[in-house]
């Protein structure tokens, strides 16, 4: 199952899903037991981007991994990730 927290954290331990970062907000941080130093996280856009690139800038082993982007959006940027272990 999948559980927003709050604007910028959700947690889930599905190793594939859809997630947000709300509009105004520069990322989103979900936890996840699945993730380890070593996973690769792949996350492909489901919202027009506006030239902002989404990108794991965290990854913290058994815990959760951070989706950033370099600037703000007024509306919502959906993403997919996928963990592979």
């Amino acid at each position: 199952p999948y559980l927003e927290l709050n604007d910028t954290e959700a947690s889930s331990s599905a190793m594939a899903h859809t997630s947000t970062i709300k509009g105004g907000r520069t990322s989103r941080k979900i936890y996840n037991p699945n993730v380890h130093s070593n996973s690769l996280i792949y996350i492909t856009l489901k919202s027009k981007g506006y030239g902002l690139t989404p990108f794991v800038s965290e990854q913290k082993e058994g815990e959760s991994f951070t989706v950033e982007i370099e600037g703000t959006l007024q509306d919502n940027l959906e993403f997919n990730y996928l963990i592979v272990n």
